[in-house]
């Protein structure tokens, strides 16, 4: 749920305040979620396995079935619980009748909705969600190895 307020800032050398902060920044890194659920199907509401040029996507709008593609490889889509899953199934009929031209407040609903979901990057900017890049294994210390200017405390137990 975002914080009320004014859109947090990336650097916290640029905020003046005194008091500490309510919510920190979650950093996830920048690769392709690649374990989303299926879209369910649009005429039983059964689950069953959504794609482009499948046998049962013409229920759905080809412009929803993009959309759920790209939400469903969000990165932060794997911090998501079972309930936001469903929450993210529930818009995407939102979604597919905002593209059939329901009449209605579908416009305003799916705009709301992708905000609560993270959609864009100033939408996870309003959530304290940034992408990272991910640290390769080089990058990364071995076990046990030291780093920088630190010494080893195994060196001075034998004087």
């Amino acid at each position: 749920m975002p914080v009320p307020g004014a859109i947090p800032k990336h650097d916290r050398s640029q905020v003046r305040t005194r008091h500490a902060q309510v919510a920190e920044w979650v950093d996830v890194d920048n690769v392709p979620f690649e374990g989303a659920p299926p879209l369910r199907d649009r005429a039983t509401g059964g689950v069953s396995v959504m794609a482009v040029g499948a046998a049962n996507s013409e229920d759905w709008p080809s412009a929803t079935l993009e959309w759920w593609h790209d939400i469903s490889r969000m990165p932060h889509a794997k911090l998501w619980t079972e309930s936001e899953w469903r929450f993210a199934m529930d818009t995407a009929e939102v979604h597919a009748r905002t593209m059939e031209g329901w009449r209605g407040y579908t416009g305003p609903t799916l705009t709301a909705r992708e905000k609560q979901m993270g959609v864009t990057a100033d939408f996870r900017r309003g959530l304290r969600i940034r992408y990272v890049e991910p640290k390769s294994k080089s990058d990364q210390p071995a076990a046990g190895a030291q780093g920088g200017n630190v010494v080893d405390m195994n060196s001075y137990r034998d004087l």
